[in-house]
Order: structure tokens, then sequence, then C-alpha cells
């Protein structure tokens, strides 16, 4: 991780560890500056994958 400060939250038996985030961090700044550095995936990415069919399900 890379954080300076964590949050620190018991859940059951467990902790859940989660980096402070910085006063200043951006998620939206984050997302362009990953988009903008990283390779775009390709048009036909995931063009032939074959889903199953939903599940039925009883919403009731």
């Amino acid at each position: 991780m890379q954080a300076q400060e964590l949050r620190i939250k018991q859940i059951g038996h467990a902790l859940w560890l989660q980096p402070q985030t910085v006063p200043g961090a951006n998620m939206g700044e984050w997302l362009q500056d990953f988009c903008a550095s990283t390779v775009p995936l390709p048009p036909d990415f995931l063009a032939d994958q074959q889903d199953a069919p939903p599940q039925d399900r009883d919403w009731s």
C-alpha cells in the first residue's frame, strides 16, 4: 500500500485496512492520468465473448 496513514476497521474477526486518502486526492484526476498512461483496449475487445443468458430470479 502506498499510504502514510490507514483506516483500520474490524469486521467480525478480520481487520479491514483502507488507505487514508490525501485531502487533495481526486479520483477524476487519477482516472485521467491512468487513461493517459495506459494503452487503450482494442475496439474488438470482448467482441467474441459468449455470455450465458441471465439467470431467472424471484424478485418477490
